[in-house]
């Protein structure tokens, strides 16, 4: 397990964050780190996380130490098992007197527990993400709110010290993006003469939340001829070349980060480059289906969120859902259009 050396505040009492994945949830969890700082000015705080997501935590300015752990690896050979036992050995090292659960998996309440924190805090009975998980907890709180990044902010109830004060506002962005990534993602654009653009996303964990590409072409289409902004999409692994007129991206995490910082205007799912630019205070069209964005959309205030009604599932089905179907391009181009008159 690697740890941050940057630890200024080791006889404060010390607080331990665990948020293992993914890009989305961490993005939405990123305004506790704040939150418990203005709670506790003097105390150490760590967050836990799989290490392939490390550089999404690790410029966070209210962070003092980084622990990461690979599960995914610790389930596939006994030799990375050992590994994963040793990680979690050297988080038991730090110490923490509480340990917030921001996962609310069984992955992570084993985290938890391993961490030795004499104080473990989690959702209560019918709020964690998988059954029982509830009752590794010291202390269990019910949330009362409907986002979950309220919700997480909630568990600091359970904390010493006083509530934060009325104030107390999470910076905007919450995503800090190191000037080296952004420097990397505006070289990229210069080398495809591209100005003023749009972001799609059209990915999604499972296909019952992926808006059909098609859409997203015309989309691009439209707001080119309107707004005259060039298109570039998330091109992951395997998604082969991009159609005629967009620009594939397949940078790492922070350079998607850079390029996601200078874009006019994002479109796409539930899906973590949406929630980063949401952590990036972007202008924001959201398209959702079978999740909900009263509870998982963009946490961000320039947002338009487009959706029918349709009952709320995370069943991994792969065809696209009936209600994100009935969400037609001309709808999604005016409310993109109705979002850049209000930014201009």
């Amino acid at each position: 397990m690697n740890a941050s050396a940057t630890n200024p505040r080791q006889s404060g009492p010390r607080v331990l964050l665990v948020k293992l994945s993914s890009m989305g949830d961490i993005m939405h969890a990123l305004p506790v780190a704040y939150a418990v700082r203005a709670r506790l000015p003097q105390a150490e705080i760590a967050w836990v996380v799989e290490r392939r997501w490390r550089e999404l935590v690790a410029g966070h300015p209210a962070i003092d130490r980084i622990f990461t752990v690979d599960t995914f690896a610790a389930r596939r050979q006994l030799a990375n098992l050992m590994q994963f036992r040793r990680e979690l050995a050297e988080l038991r090292k730090f110490g923490a007197q509480w340990a917030l659960d921001l996962q609310s998996n069984w992955k992570s309440a084993l985290v938890l527990a391993a961490s030795g924190a004499g104080q473990r805090i989690g959702f209560g009975k019918g709020a964690t993400r998988e059954r029982l998980v509830w009752l590794g907890y010291t202390q269990r709180v019910s949330p009362r709110r409907a986002h979950i990044t309220e919700q997480m902010l909630e568990l600091l109830d359970a904390l010493p010290g006083q509530a934060v004060d009325q104030g107390f506002r999470i910076p905007a962005p919450s995503f800090q993006v190191p000037a080296e990534a952004r420097e990397a993602a505006r070289r990229w654009r210069a080398e495809r003469n591209i100005g003023e653009f749009l972001f799609l996303a059209p990915g999604g964990g499972w296909g019952a939340k992926r808006w059909p590409m098609e859409r997203y072409l015309q989309v691009a289409q439209a707001l080119q001829e309107r707004w005259g902004l060039a298109a570039v999409i998330n091109a992951g692994p395997g998604d082969g070349a991009p159609a005629a007129g967009l620009h594939g991206f397949s940078g790492s995490p922070l350079e998607l980060g850079g390029l996601l910082s200078d874009a006019r205007l994002v479109v796409g799912g539930d899906t973590g480059p949406v929630h980063m630019a949401a952590a990036l205070d972007r202008a924001i069209v959201a398209l959702y289906g079978p999740t909900h964005p009263d509870r998982n959309g963009p946490y961000a205030r320039r947002t338009r969120v487009l959706r029918k009604p349709q009952p709320v599932t995370h069943s991994r089905h792969e065809e696209c859902a009936a209600g994100l179907l009935a969400i037609e391009v001309d709808e999604v181009v005016e409310a993109c259009s109705a979002l850049l008159q209000e930014e201009r």
